[in-house]
């Protein structure tokens, strides 16, 4: 037996199709609230954090949480510095990643530095 929410269910009958350009957080967005149908309660644009970078891609007909994880590693924290390698200190700068995952108050797509 397997315990999943109702959004783990429509991602694996429904499917990204479209186009999407820009920004990746609006595309995150767009994605959740879109092609999975999700309402307000299951995620709020402020667990959605802004991305430095914009990113063109195809969904390719692959499930809607697919496409999500997928992005976060190509996804750059806006307080990241672009072009710079780090400091003598040890301090990376420009560096990319994001996690995106559920908990109780919905999807969360954040950068690994703003939960450092």
């Amino acid at each position: 037996m397997h315990c999943v929410t109702g959004a783990s269910l429509d991602n694996e009958l429904k499917r990204v199709t479209k186009r999407y350009d820009g920004s990746i957080k609006t595309s995150v967005e767009s994605i959740l609230s879109d092609v999975l149908k999700l309402d307000g309660t299951r995620y709020d644009s402020k667990n959605i954090e802004q991305t430095a970078n914009n990113y063109s891609f195809i969904g390719n007909n692959r499930n809607p949480l697919t496409v999500i994880q997928w992005l976060a590693p190509k996804s750059v924290p806006t307080s990241s510095a672009s072009g710079v390698s780090g400091d003598e200190n040890g301090e990376a700068k420009g560096t990319a990643g994001f996690l995106f995952w559920e908990n109780s108050e919905g999807y969360n797509f954040k950068s690994v530095s703003s939960l450092v």
